[in-house]
């Protein structure tokens, strides 16, 4: 996995959703049983939306939910991810109540947890990491049709790929048009 995104450059009704759905059924059956495959697809979805990062904040979470049963949100996985984090946090002054004060203890562990899931780009971060590096499972991700969207839409969706891409958990690919994508 690279760095940077990859970019699938073409005008519209080319083929490059077309390409992307081919990219996931070209793979062996194996690899496809060790791939979680998240297709966005912008041309038809986050329209209403406020933002395009807010809505793939979102849509990440609910593609593992509904496609692979995967809920990044829930307290087994937040502890399975942030494993580390909380041995760190046995060893601060809340985490000294483990034993003297079980019932506090588990609400401010609680609450720690909490606070790790509400920062939402983070926590989906560390989940992709843990899905990808923990599990071994490899990640794509299809930012579809952005190319349909306004310049400004087709620029925050590339620097979106490109903030996904640089964790090395994922491979991204964004489709854009060759009039709005410059060297």
């Amino acid at each position: 996995m690279g760095s940077r995104p990859i970019v699938v450059i073409g005008d519209v009704g080319v083929g490059k959703t077309y390409f992307f759905e081919n990219l996931f059924e070209s793979l062996s059956s194996s690899d496809q049983a060790n791939t979680y495959f998240l297709n966005i697809n912008l041309g038809i979805k986050a329209t209403l939306s406020f933002d395009i990062k807010s809505y793939v904040l979102g849509e990440v979470p609910r593609i593992l939910k509904a496609k692979y049963d995967i809920d990044i949100n829930t307290a087994a996985f937040a502890n399975a991810i942030y494993h580390k984090d909380l041995l760190d946090f046995d060893a601060t002054v809340n985490g000294a109540l483990k034993e003297s004060n079980p019932q506090q203890y588990s609400l401010d562990r609680a609450k720690f947890l909490s606070g790790k899931i509400d920062k939402k780009d983070m926590h989906l971060q560390a989940s992709l990491g843990h899905l990808s590096r923990g599990r071994g499972k490899q990640i794509i991700l299809v930012l579809d049709n952005a190319d349909q969207r306004s310049f400004d839409v087709q620029q925050e969706t590339f620097l979106i790929a490109q903030e996904f891409a640089s964790s090395r958990n994922l491979s991204v690919f964004v489709a854009l048009r060759p009039s709005t994508f410059y060297l």
